[in-house]
C-alpha cells in the first residue's frame, strides 16, 4: 500500500507539472496575442517598437528554455518518442518556428510561423534542418481543404532540372522568406485542372528557368509567370493531358507523386472553396 501510495503521489506530481506547463503556455499565448494585436493597432511609432520588442523577448525566452538537438538521428528519436519538435529560424532578430512531425517513416517540415510554443518542446536550428532537404528531387506536400474540411495531402515531386522555380516553390510551401501557401485559396478552375494564384508576394521577386514546355500530362504541376512581373506566381495541377498556349512564360516544375484523388475531388467540388490548410517538405533522414 505504501509503494502504491508513493506511485500515486509521483503520478499526481507529473499531472500537476503538466497542468502548470499548460497554464504557462496559455498565459504566454494570450500575452503574445495581446502584444501582436497592440502592435498592429494604430499607435505611435515608439509605442509600437516597444511592444514589438516585448514580443521578441517572449519568443527569445521560449527559445532559451527549449532543449536543442542538432542531428537527424536525435530528431527522429525525439519524434518517435512523441516529443514536440520545432525548426527554429532567426532572421534580423525575428524568430519563427516550423513544426516537425513524423509520419509513414518520413519527417515533415511544416510552415514557418511566428508563434509561441510549449516550454517543454525541443528546437532544432534551421541550418541543421536545411541539410536534410534533398537537393536533386525535393518532395513537397500541400494539404487541401474543401469548405473548411481537410480532404488530404497532395505530394509534389519537384523537378531538379528547374532549380529556380523549384526554389521558389520551396520558399512558399515553407514560408522560408515570409509569404507562405498555407491559408491561400485556389482561385481558378477549368477543364484543365485547379489553379492557385496570382499570389501577391510583393516581398519576393521570383526567378524563372530557361526551359519552356508546351505539353503537360495528368498530374503535372505547372508554374506561370507573366512577362515583366515576376512578383506574382501562379501554379496549377493538370487533370487531363493538355497543350497550353498562354500569353506568358510557363513550365512544368513538378509532378503529383501521390494524392491525385484529392486534386480530382477538389476539381469536382471547386465551388465549395478550396484552401491550402498546410504545406511543407518531406525531409531525408
Amino acid at each position: 500500500l505504501l509503494e502504491r501510495d508513493e506511485k500515486c503521489k509521483e503520478e499526481l506530481k507529473k499531472i500537476g507539472n503538466s497542468l502548470e506547463q499548460g497554464k504557462r503556455h496559455k498565459e504566454n499565448l494570450l500575452k503574445s496575442k495581446r502584444l501582436l494585436d497592440e502592435t498592429s493597432s494604430p499607435r505611435t511609432f515608439s509605442e509600437r517598437v516597444e511592444v514589438a520588442t516585448q514580443r521578441k523577448q517572449i519568443l527569445h525566452s521560449w527559445s532559451v528554455k527549449c532543449k536543442q538537438i542538432d542531428t537527424p538521428h536525435s530528431l527522429l528519436k525525439a519524434l518517435k518518442e512523441g516529443k514536440q519538435v520545432y525548426a527554429e529560424m532567426i532572421i534580423k532578430d525575428e524568430t519563427r518556428n516550423a513544426k516537425l512531425t513524423h509520419h509513414d517513416e518520413g519527417i515533415y517540415l511544416h510552415t514557418f510561423l511566428e508563434q509561441v510554443v510549449a516550454d517543454d518542446c525541443i528546437r532544432m536550428p534551421f541550418d541543421r534542418v536545411q541539410k536534410m532537404i534533398p537537393v536533386d528531387a525535393s518532395l513537397a506536400f500541400i494539404e487541401l481543404s474543401i469548405g473548411g474540411s481537410v480532404k488530404g495531402r497532395v505530394y509534389v515531386r519537384l523537378n531538379k532540372e528547374m532549380p529556380n522555380i523549384r526554389d521558389n516553390f520551396i520558399h512558399i510551401v515553407t514560408g522560408k522568406r515570409g509569404p507562405t501557401l498555407t491559408g491561400v485559396k485556389f482561385n481558378g478552375k477549368n477543364s484543365y485542372g485547379i489553379a492557385a494564384g496570382s499570389l501577391p508576394f510583393t516581398e519576393l521577386r521570383f526567378t524563372r528557368d530557361s526551359i519552356e514546355k508546351t505539353k503537360a500530362k495528368r498530374g503535372d504541376v505547372i508554374g506561370c509567370f507573366y512577362d515583366g512581373y515576376l512578383q506574382h506566381l501562379e501554379f496549377f495541377v493538370a487533370a487531363p493531358p493538355i497543350t497550353i498556349d498562354y500569353p506568358s512564360y510557363w513550365s512544368v516544375f513538378g509532378h503529383v507523386e501521390a494524392g491525385m484523388d484529392v486534386v480530382l475531388e477538389c476539381h469536382d467540388k471547386f465551388d465549395f472553396g478550396i484552401t491550402v490548410s498546410d504545406s511543407g517538405l518531406v525531409l531525408e533522414h
